[in-house]
Order: C-alpha cells, then structure tokens, then sequence
C-alpha cells in the first residue's frame, strides 16, 4: 500500500478497479487481471496484486460460467459451433482465394 494514502480513497480505489475490470470481463469475456493490475500495482505489492489478481480472476469466470449455466446457453453455444465447423472449406473454390499480385496462373 502506498504510504501516507486515507483507509477510504485505497478502499475507494480498490472497489473502483475491481468493478471496471469485472466489468471488462463481462463485455469481452478476458483482460481482468490486465485491467485490475492497472491501479491494483499501484495502490497494492507486486505479491499482493498478484494473489488477488489470481483470486478475482477465479471468481469472476466461475460466477460467468455459472451465469451460461444457469441461462442454458450451452447447447445453443454447441448447435452454433457445430453449425459452424460442420463442413469448413468444403464448398470453397480454391481459385477464389487466389488474388494478388503473384497469383498469377503460369
């Protein structure tokens, strides 16, 4: 902690990051630990960001999962994958994907 630094601007700014980087990960899905350690390093150790980024992180991703769980995204997760992967590159033409300059037929 940084010496001198009021109990409530720390506990302000430790709520303060902890919300913004749970909030980037409930828009992107990853980057807690990026975000947090952003004001984290500098309010907390080097150790101490650490250990927390490593607890948050767990928490903040089981809570998501629980969340897809709970909403029963998964199988239309899976039908969409499948949707996806079923056949890849099987009706592509090969000649479509050759354009440039040394795409030239010889």
């Amino acid at each position: 902690m940084i010496r001198g630094l009021d109990p409530t601007l720390f506990t302000c700014l430790f709520l303060l990051s902890t919300f913004v980087a749970a909030a980037v990960v409930g828009l992107a899905g990853f980057a807690f630990g990026l975000v947090a350690s952003g004001i984290w390093l500098y309010i907390l150790s080097p150790l101490q960001t650490a250990t927390m980024i490593l607890a948050f992180g767990f928490l903040v991703q089981s809570y998501g999962v629980g969340a897809a769980k709970r909403a029963r995204l998964a199988p239309h997760l899976a039908a969409g994958a499948g949707l996806g992967l079923r056949h890849p590159g099987r009706h592509r033409n090969p000649d479509r994907g050759r354009s440039g300059a040394s795409a030239g037929r010889h």
